[in-house]
């Protein structure tokens, strides 16, 4: 797996293809941020490596690598 440097509002693709946004930071420091599918059907926490609690290392919601916008205008 990569390593990925999680942050809060970007987004990123799971092992299962799904799109999912950081969207806030928790102060756990086991279990720091929380995950939204883009379809906003599931959230869930999410650790500093991108993966999810009582994984393996091999989780369908595992994080496993950032989504970059298109540049557009000039502008990211």
């Amino acid at each position: 797996m990569k390593n990925l440097r999680i942050e809060v509002g970007k987004k990123y693709r799971n092992r299962s293809g799904d799109v999912v946004q950081i969207i806030s930071r928790w102060g756990s420091f086991m279990i720091p941020f929380k995950g939204v599918e883009e379809n906003g059907y599931c959230e869930w926490w999410i650790k500093e490596d991108g993966t999810v609690p009582f994984s393996d290392g091999r989780n369908h919601k595992d994080l496993i690598e950032e989504i970059t916008e298109p540049i557009k205008n000039g502008k990211q």
